[in-house]
């Protein structure tokens, strides 16, 4: 079925724009505005690919046929900014000198099976990691070591990095975003709020907040995302790994490692009540 047939079966535009609210920008005016949308994505892709790629973008290389199908076919209708990083950087992550490495596959199938909040927060919590533990000497392969990486982000700091409304982001978002994540293996150990639940994993927390693990995935992940397939996954706190940051979300600082030492060192830096004000959302 064509789109023009589909519109009529649906009925008026009217109904369509209730519905879809901007989305039906996609479909108005039939195939002409759902081409330059989509064109206007990929093309947003590609451009993330190559701020990715730096200066290898001029080394030869290329690109898995299967990669490409998937990335044109899930990153045209994916309008969210820091989702079409993702989708930049895996293909990025995807040109070698090898037509048949289509890993990249998979992490094209890990975006799309992700909501636009598990994304937002699986960069927040990794980008914490990486500066809280960055030139540390762990071995990530190991669940002791990576035990050593918990982290308590006080939910304060983390409603000004989502940039979505207080309420809706701690109640109604966050147990589809940590489960959620928890069930792709993107993050292990967690709990969330102010009562026994956070302080049986971090005795110190003086304001509600989160506790979570980075795992081995987790952080191939953001690796990938970043243009670093070509990069041991134990090299993610090498201090010559530097993630180029997106200038979409604000992360505060305050987050801290749940290891004592650690604490000790950053502890002034979280108070009881807010000193991060809340931006207003974009969210309608």
């Amino acid at each position: 079925m064509d789109i023009g047939t589909g519109l009529a079966i649906i009925g008026g535009r009217e109904l369509i724009v209730k519905i879809l609210g901007p989305t039906a920008d996609y479909i108005g005016n039939e195939t002409k505005n759902l081409v330059e949308k989509s064109h206007e994505n990929i093309k947003q892709i590609f451009i993330n690919a190559e701020k990715f790629l730096g200066p290898k973008i001029d080394s030869p290389g290329k690109v898995s046929p299967r990669v490409l199908k998937h990335i044109i076919n899930e990153g045209a209708f994916c309008d969210e900014e820091l989702t079409r990083e993702y989708f930049g950087g895996v293909l990025a992550s995807s040109r070698n000198n090898d037509l048949r490495d289509d890993r990249g596959l998979t992490f094209i199938s890990l975006i799309e099976s992700m909501s636009s909040y598990q994304i937002r927060t699986h960069y927040i919590f990794y980008t914490i990691v990486k500066e809280l533990f960055d030139g540390k000497n762990l071995k990530l392969g190991k669940g002791t070591e990576r035990k050593k990486m918990q982290v308590f982000l006080p939910f304060d700091l983390y409603v000004h990095s989502m940039d979505v409304p207080r309420e809706y982001l701690l109640e109604i978002l966050l147990p589809h975003i940590l489960w959620g994540l928890s069930r792709l293996d993107l993050i292990s150990n967690f709990a969330s709020g102010s009562g026994d639940s956070v302080k049986k994993h971090y005795q110190e927390a003086n304001t509600p907040g989160i506790i979570f693990t980075p795992t081995v995935f987790g952080i191939e992940f953001y690796m990938w995302a970043h243009g670093y397939s070509d990069t041991p996954r134990n090299k993610f706190l090498d201090k010559n790994t530097q993630f180029i940051k997106s200038k979409i979300l604000d992360i505060p600082k305050g987050a801290v490692s749940t290891e004592i030492e650690t604490y000790k060192q950053h502890s002034k830096q979280i108070s009881p009540k807010s000193r991060y004000p809340i931006r207003k959302s974009q969210r309608k």
